[in-house]
């Protein structure tokens, strides 16, 4: 988070009401100052299949703006002023970006961020444990044993 800080201010206040007694007032009063705004993790996307993700901003006076300032989001994905969310379907890799989030005074922050991609390629399946079972008709109870491991299925993405 940038831009931000925390301002803490105590007051006390002592009445006394008649001799020997007294009465001790404290206020705190604490405040966020200034614009943050998070990356929070973005998640890895894949090609040709849908992406969700939401830059926070917190701090300063909202509502807030969002605007990608440098770099390049994943091509097929698009940043939403508005929410600061980042949607869409991405067809190919971007570079690292930066995010500004403006308040309603026009304070803002910057947040470095990059979307990881996950590579196509395939998916292998191993199954383990699975029980066979086995029945010759008219002869009695089935014969069960377990399998240790079948082939791996593999499929390409």
């Amino acid at each position: 988070m940038a831009n931000t800080a925390r301002v803490t201010q105590s007051a006390v206040e002592i009445l006394a009401s008649q001799p020997g007694n007294a009465r001790v007032t404290q206020s705190v009063l604490e405040m966020l100052i200034g614009v943050g705004v998070l990356c929070n993790n973005p998640p890895a996307a894949q090609i040709d299949v849908p992406y969700f993700h939401s830059f926070l901003a917190n701090g300063g006076t909202p509502p807030y703006t969002f605007a990608l300032i440098a770099g390049s989001l994943p091509v097929g994905l698009t940043l939403d002023g508005a929410t600061g969310t980042v949607s869409g379907t991405p067809t190919a890799a971007g570079t690292p970006f930066t995010i500004q989030a403006t308040d309603s005074m026009g304070l803002t922050a910057t947040v470095n961020c990059s979307i990881g991609f996950i590579a196509p390629g395939n998916i292998r399946i191993t199954l383990r444990g699975v029980k066979l079972r086995r029945t010759q008709c008219g002869e009695g109870e089935p014969e069960i044993s377990e399998v240790p491991e079948l082939p791996s299925v593999k499929r390409a993405l």
